[in-house]
């Protein structure tokens, strides 16, 4: 039904890549970095649950072939000097 998909531990090798290749190495591979992903986790929640995640965590959504709406919100926190302003 459309569940998040998430590759555990991937945020690890992300953050070392980005450090090596500069945070535009994310645009250049066109959002599929060459790192090892392994096997995939789905998860499964009830309504109104929050997930919290890395944001560099590999994820992605299931396909939803049932006839529920599924929606999701992303937040992202931001604090002030995060982009060098």
């Amino acid at each position: 039904m459309g569940n998040l998909i998430v590759w555990p531990g991937t945020h690890c090798p992300l953050a070392v890549y980005l450090r090596e290749n500069g945070p535009d190495a994310i645009l250049e591979s066109r959002g599929y970095p060459p790192i090892h992903h392994g096997q995939p986790v789905t998860v499964v929640g009830d309504v109104g649950d929050v997930i919290f995640a890395h944001y560099l965590l590999s994820h992605n959504s299931g396909g939803n072939t049932s006839d529920v709406v599924r929606r999701t919100v992303y937040f992202r926190v931001k604090v002030e000097g995060h982009d060098g302003s």
